[in-house]
């Protein structure tokens, strides 16, 4: 379970939207600077309960996790939802990252409690009528 910090400031910031993420994180310096291997090991950290490991782990992949999910979901609340399902499922599977033989952003991507957006349903629906 995600500790009360790390869950509010999750919620936070996806709220505020992309734009707001990266003054709240200062993810716009940081998205391209961190390696593979340093992504990892904030990873191992975070398994093992580092929530400040985490948060520069968010704050390394939000821009790419926000543009996913505003591509899948369009900007509004179910890409905020999506993303923080997302980093929440990171953040209680970290430890599974090493194992998974995905790279660290990868392997984030990979990640969803939804497996197809609503967008995707509805559309669908709407063809077979």
């Amino acid at each position: 379970m995600l500790t009360p910090y790390l869950n509010n400031m999750l919620r936070y910031t996806f709220k505020l939207g992309r734009d707001a993420m990266r003054i709240v994180s200062g993810a716009e310096n940081q998205a391209t600077a961190r390696t593979d291997a340093a992504l990892a090991r904030l990873l191992v950290r975070s398994a093992c309960g580092e929530t400040a490991a985490f948060m520069e782990f968010f704050d390394a992949t939000c821009d790419v996790v926000w543009r996913l999910e505003t591509a899948r979901h369009g900007a509004g609340d179910h890409a905020a939802k999506a993303a923080y399902a997302r980093y929440h499922a990171a953040w209680l599977r970290a430890g599974a990252q090493r194992t998974s033989g995905l790279a660290p952003r990868a392997w984030l991507l990979s990640l969803s409690a939804e497996p197809v957006p609503p967008c995707a349903l509805t559309e669908v629906a709407g063809e077979r009528r």
